[in-house]
């Protein structure tokens, strides 16, 4: 990871962006970024171009406020064989979501905001009780899809641990 980041910023660098990837959390893409941008759709048009995927921009206050929310979500009903994980779906480019998608067989919804969705994503276990790898359902990507094909447009989605360990880095680098 650190490569690829070197690499990216490289690249604003060259642009003459003044946005630059400062921490990230895991393998998968989830960063914290400073700008003297304000305008969060320039600066995820920034990084979506660099990166070629579609990107989120949130500020570090709204995220906690949105993850604060998720985290308060009572989850669905346990059933035999499954587990629920919590996450976020957050909107890319879409239109503000006035009403919560209908559960899908791979996600039960709740509301947090016009930009973001709360989940809980259904998956599989092993009879021994632990994630079954061999039967994702197509993970968070298949969740995201669920809410951009209920509310149109583009959306991703994260595990609340992915968005939780994010923000806690973006914490730390503020600390420093």
């Amino acid at each position: 990871m650190g490569e690829w980041i070197l690499e990216i910023n490289r690249k604003l660098t060259s642009l003459e962006s003044t946005t630059r990837i400062v921490v990230w959390y895991g393998h998968t893409g989830n960063f914290v970024v400073e700008s003297s941008r304000a305008d969060q759709s320039a600066i995820a048009g920034e990084l979506t171009s660099l990166l070629g995927v579609s990107c989120a921009v949130l500020p570090f206050h709204d995220a906690l406020d949105i993850t604060s929310t998720a985290e308060k979500a009572p989850s669905p009903p346990s059933l035999e064989g499954k587990r629920w994980t919590g996450g976020i779906v957050f909107a890319v480019r879409s239109q503000p979501c006035r009403s919560v998608p209908k559960q899908t067989s791979h996600a039960v919804f709740f509301p947090i905001s016009e930009n973001a969705v709360g989940a809980w994503k259904e998956d599989q276990l092993t009879p021994g009780a632990t994630l079954d790898r061999e039967r994702r359902g197509g993970g968070w990507g298949a969740v995201s899809g669920d809410v951009s094909k209920a509310v149109g447009g583009v959306w991703t989605a994260h595990s609340l641990r992915t968005v939780i360990g994010t923000l806690e880095k973006a914490r730390l680098r503020t600390e420093q």
